[in-house]
């Protein structure tokens, strides 16, 4: 994955970010996004949300960077 690129100002293009995101996550796009919100709304607590992360992105992508 390329790196992230960063405006004029020197801040991250979050556009490109999502982008790079949507493609790593191929088609369990809409199964992490709605982890995430579930995450983000007090469904789920943050270790909850790391396994389904985790889950969502290693099929794609192998190991996980950290």
């Amino acid at each position: 994955m390329p790196p992230p690129t960063t405006d004029k100002d020197g801040r991250l293009d979050v556009l490109s970010l999502k982008q790079q995101l949507a493609e790593a996550l191929g088609d369990n796009g809409p199964s992490y996004w709605q982890a995430l919100t579930d995450f983000v709304s007090g469904k789920l607590n943050r270790q909850e949300f790391d396994f389904y992360a985790n889950l969502y992105l290693s099929r794609q992508n192998g190991k996980r960077q950290e």
